[in-house]
């Protein structure tokens, strides 16, 4: 599968590699807040290096952000990192940031996986 979704008790690590999709990012979101281990409050860090291609559009990008605006509580203080090397998933992810910037929490995008975890970690310490 092209998103992988990790969660334990301290964190959650979503992770995209080759082509992502709008179907993808739906699959992810859900997949994070059904997990039995997910809770509010927990650093997510997305790892999106493996990203070849991306189809995402814009209003799928509105949707998600949308969804996550009217169910803050599921979201309401945790930290989001976002690694986001190549030009179009990095544009995407700024404006992923920007439509939920109302959200209680920080979210961050890099293109460099090390000053994504040190902002991770340096949030969550």
């Amino acid at each position: 599968m092209a998103i992988s979704v990790k969660v334990d008790r301290k964190k959650v690590l979503i992770r995209g590699k080759g082509r992502i999709t709008d179907t993808h990012i739906f699959i992810a979101h859900k997949m994070k807040v059904e997990h039995d281990n997910y809770q509010p409050g927990l650093p997510v860090l997305c790892d999106f290096t493996g990203v070849t291609e991306t189809s995402v559009t814009p209003f799928s990008l509105k949707m998600l952000a949308d969804m996550q605006l009217f169910t803050p509580e599921l979201f309401s203080e945790s930290h989001m990192a976002i690694i986001a090397p190549d030009e179009r998933v990095y544009g995407q992810a700024k404006m992923f940031q920007i439509l939920t910037s109302e959200l209680p929490r920080k979210m961050e995008v890099f293109r460099d996986k090390r000053d994504a975890v040190r902002g991770l970690v340096k949030e969550t310490v």
